[in-house]
C-alpha cells in the first residue's frame, strides 16, 4: 500500500480527521451546512493547525525513538515468580535425588 485516504460520513455537525501513513499526511473534513460554522475561520485555523504540525515534524530530532515498555506490572511479578518457583523446583529435585 502507497498510499491511504480516509472519509468518514455519519450523522454528526463535524467531522475532522487527521492522518500520517508513510510520510504522508491528509486531513479530511465533513460538515453539515446546518451547524452555521464560520468556514472561513475554520480553515484559518486548520492552516494554522497543520503548519504547526509541519513546523513539529521538521524540526523533530533525528534520533530514532525507541519503544516503550508496555509489560504490566503484574506481568513482570509473574515472571520473577515463576522463575523462582523454577529455579526452586530444581534445587528441591536435586536435593531429592542426591538423597536417593
Amino acid at each position: 500500500v502507497d498510499d491511504f485516504n480516509f472519509c468518514t460520513v455519519a450523522n454528526n455537525g463535524l467531522n475532522l480527521g487527521f492522518l500520517s501513513y508513510k510520510g504522508n499526511a491528509k486531513i479530511s473534513v465533513c460538515a453539515d451546512k446546518l451547524i452555521g460554522m464560520d468556514s472561513h475561520l475554520f480553515v484559518e485555523c486548520l492552516e494554522s493547525a497543520y503548519d504547526d504540525i509541519c513546523n513539529g515534524v521538521d524540526n523533530a530530532s533525528s534520533e530514532e525513538l525507541k519503544a516503550p515498555d508496555l509489560t504490566p506490572l503484574s506481568a513482570k511479578f509473574l515472571e520473577i515468580g515463576l522463575s523462582c518457583a523454577v529455579a526452586g523446583t530444581v534445587a528441591l529435585l536435586s536435593i531429592w535425588l542426591a538423597k536417593k
